[in-house]
């Protein structure tokens, strides 16, 4: 499966600051010849924990910029090898919080 992730944001900050986390995390970084608007388009690397580290990213990125977190617009496109078609899910977050993880806890939920 090949993915991609675009977000569009009018800050310039929130922009960069997801760049550079991406490309930490490997992913080819581009911008988009077909926006009209500010955006960059990351490439998904086959690991499924990319996707949510990029979109915790956004979220702590548009908090550090004091940009509201459901500015930025995220576009998830996909396509299965061999598939006709191509799935893009339109996304902008609702909610963001960071909690202490709780003591003994191993990181899977119960």
């Amino acid at each position: 499966m090949t993915g991609h992730l675009t977000l569009e944001s009018t800050s310039e900050v929130v922009l960069r600051y997801v760049a550079d986390f991406a490309h930490g995390l490997g992913c080819a970084v581009t911008t988009p010849r077909d926006s009209s608007r500010h955006a960059i388009q990351m490439a998904l690397p086959e690991s499924s924990d990319a996707l949510l580290e990029l979109i915790s990213h956004i979220a702590l990125s548009a908090t550090r910029a004091n940009v509201d977190i459901g500015e930025p617009l995220c576009h998830i496109t996909f396509q299965h090898d061999h598939a006709p078609s191509v799935v893009t899910l339109g996304v902008r977050l609702a909610a963001f919080n960071i909690d202490a993880a709780s003591s003994g806890s191993t990181g899977t939920p119960t």
